[in-house]
């Protein structure tokens, strides 16, 4: 059985377990193939018109439970000089939702047994124990001549927004005929490269909804006018005279 193999690097505990922080899942990216990139969709998507520019674009998507969907992130690592301005380094939970909560996967799996639930609850209280083995760590590497600008999508230049996408299946749409939830995750990161500025169409209003929308406040406030005089004109009848 292969066991964590553990140091120190400047004073802190690192192991080489496969999806380690110090031994992260490295995913080269063919572009040709976004299917091919372990857990994850890459796709590389031509022209894509955002504000005034068509741009480049990476998208990188995952699918997840719908209870492990806060527990993705991305970021644009520091420390790997040799992959400057192409990699993405994304985190997530080890085990997905599903295989975290033993008891869920076993209450109609057929073929489970006491020794199959003892050995999986003791492998989650061995993760539990230990914080490194919770995260999953993936360095995406994209292909020589990538620059990568996050900025654009993103807020800042280290942490790569994350976009959700609700999936819904009805129910008539399943093999078991029941309503099947999950949900997609997005990152978007521009090609800093080739970006085109694009003549932007301004536009126009809907000229009759705006008359519409005046017409109609002009009527709300000849109503309040109108309520108004009349409260004044009650007050003024129900007042004693002086």
């Amino acid at each position: 059985m292969t066991t964590l193999s553990e140091g120190t690097l400047d004073g802190a505990i690192f192991d080489n377990r496969p999806g380690s922080k110090w031994n992260p899942h490295v995913i080269h990216v063919n572009p040709s193939f976004p299917e091919c990139h372990r857990e994850f969709d890459i796709q590389w998507l031509e022209g894509l018109v955002h504000g005034s520019f068509s741009r480049n674009v990476f998208q990188i998507r995952i699918n997840v439970p719908v209870p492990d969907a806060k527990l993705w992130e991305a970021s644009i690592p520091k420390g790997y000089d040799q992959f400057k301005d192409r990699v993405v380094l994304i985190k997530g939970p080890s085990r997905n939702f599903w295989f975290r909560n033993t008891d869920i996967f076993h209450q109609d799996f057929s073929l489970t047994s006491q020794s199959m639930i003892d050995r999986h609850n003791a492998a989650q209280c061995a993760i539990n124990e230990n914080e490194e083995r919770q995260s999953n760590y993936y360095l995406i590497i994209f292909p020589p001549g990538t620059v990568l600008e996050n900025t654009i999508f993103s807020s800042d230049d280290t942490n790569v927004d994350v976009q959700f996408a609700p999936m819904i299946m009805e129910e008539d749409q399943t093999a078991c005929e029941v309503e099947m939830n999950e949900m997609a995750l997005s990152w978007l990161i521009a090609d800093k490269q080739n970006a085109k500025r694009v003549k932007a169409t301004p536009k126009m209003p809907d000229i009759k909804k705006m008359f519409k929308k005046k017409k109609k406040k002009d009527e709300q406030f000849e109503q309040l006018v109108e309520r108004r005089e009349d409260e004044k004109l009650v007050e003024i009848i129900i007042m004693p005279q002086q």
